[in-house]
């Protein structure tokens, strides 16, 4: 059987989002069907599909918050935190499957988007897509 391995050094303080891109699972005309992944072998719930690239796991974008303290060291010193977990000092590693960026509106981490509602940052729309995925 084949299937889809969630990353082991991917963060476990959030849920993990798959993908399927089979047009018959689709919910939203256009995009992909996401759903929270469970296991961490994993397929569609809705078809069955296993493999790539028609499933994966959504990469998982975090919001960086300007914070004079913050642990993690930007362009020119600048500080910043994740929204969903301050005291991370890390962004991504080469297998996890995470990013970061100070764009609100790219964010689709579900803490850092409760974070940014909660702190009423420009209202966070977790629109980051894969780059084959078709433009609105």
């Amino acid at each position: 059987m084949s299937g889809i391995t969630v990353p082991a050094d991917r963060t476990l303080k959030q849920p993990t989002l798959g993908f399927c891109r089979n047009p018959q699972c689709r919910e939203v005309s256009n995009k992909e069907f996401r759903f929270t992944v469970k296991d961490d072998y994993f397929c569609c719930p809705k078809c069955k599909a296993d493999q790539e690239p028609m499933i994966g796991v959504l990469t998982m974008t975090h919001l960086l918050i300007p914070s004079p303290t913050g642990p993690v060291i930007g362009l020119g010193g600048v500080r910043y935190q994740l929204a969903c977990d301050q005291d991370r000092a890390y962004l991504a590693t080469a297998t996890n499957n995470e990013a970061a960026t100070d764009n609100a509106k790219i964010a689709n981490c579900p803490g850092c988007i409760v974070m940014a509602n909660k702190q009423k940052i420009v209202k966070p729309t977790g629109e980051s897509l894969s780059l084959d995925s078709p433009k609105p």
